[in-house]
């Protein structure tokens, strides 16, 4: 098996909503995706850049994506590889695609002079994290995602 690992183009938004769907619809919330193609369009290839895209092609067909961002770190004064999203087709998972994502945007991490990369995994996904650990990812102590979105966002804007 051939994979290609490659920076998405604006042709392969359709093949990255609709992986991100499948994600949402994996986790049980298949209504969170609002997303369309110009917002991905925007996010990705606007000005500012805001999110970038790796594909994952098998026989010139995608089979998986990554979606990353790069905040900054004021604890450690350097940018941080903030991974978004990783998906692999079902059909695909289990033969290393996850790992070799993975390891394609620690390499672009460290080929930026990127301080780690860091992403979010939901509790109930074990085999997700039984692969991180694999990988020798660590968990940051006494630390809890939090957000504001919606109303709760307006408001405090207010």
């Amino acid at each position: 098996m051939t994979v290609l690992l490659r920076d998405a183009v604006e042709a392969d938004l359709p093949a990255i909503l609709r992986f991100t769907r499948a994600l949402a619809a994996h986790e049980g919330r298949p209504e969170a995706v609002s997303a369309g193609l110009d917002d991905l369009r925007s996010a990705g290839f606007g000005d500012p850049r805001r999110v970038w895209f790796l594909v994952a092609e098998v026989a010139g067909e995608p089979v998986g994506f990554a979606a990353w961002s790069t905040p900054f770190s004021m604890y450690r004064g350097k940018g941080v590889l903030s991974v978004n999203t990783v998906f692999v087709e079902p059909a695909w998972q289990g033969r290393g695609l996850g790992r070799r994502i993975f390891a394609a945007l620690a390499a672009r991490a460290v080929a930026e002079g990127l301080e780690r990369m860091e992403w979010s995994v939901l509790e109930t996904n074990r085999s997700a994290i039984a692969f991180y650990d694999r990988l020798g990812a660590g968990t940051p102590p006494a630390t809890s995602r939090r957000y504001l979105e919606g109303a709760a966002l307006r408001a405090l804007a207010a």
